[in-house]
């Protein structure tokens, strides 16, 4: 049984980047934390811990996402995105002649914002 990573009770999954939000990210296992219903229902008003859980999420992309442009097919495998999220990514990530670059890669799945 998974436990809240605030309060270290009993814990379902939170989506980090909220379901609300058009990013494909919200639909990838990533973007899950553990936290318990209390603590779930505290990050959808506290935006310092909010925030904190948005950094952590940014980070891990950071980690999976180390080159500076990736090719949409490592976009795909990296992310382990299936054909539709694919086709979604590349309509709203600019292609360059290199590739797509991580650091707008991370911002279109973070919803558009850095943190």
């Amino acid at each position: 049984m998974p436990t809240c990573m605030e309060c270290k009770s009993k814990a379902g999954k939170h989506h980090i980047i909220f379901k609300g939000n058009k990013s494909i990210i919200v639909y990838l296992p990533i973007n899950e934390v553990d936290l318990c219903k209390q603590c779930h229902i505290k990050i959808h008003s506290d935006k310092d811990m909010d925030y904190k859980y948005k950094a952590i999420l940014q980070a891990r992309l950071q980690k999976l996402l180390p080159c500076e442009y990736y090719c949409l097919n490592s976009v795909k495998s990296i992310l382990k995105l299936n054909n539709l999220q694919t086709k979604v990514f590349s309509k709203n990530v600019h292609p360059y002649k290199n590739g797509y670059k991580s650091c707008e890669i991370i911002k279109y799945l973070m919803g558009g914002k850095l943190y």
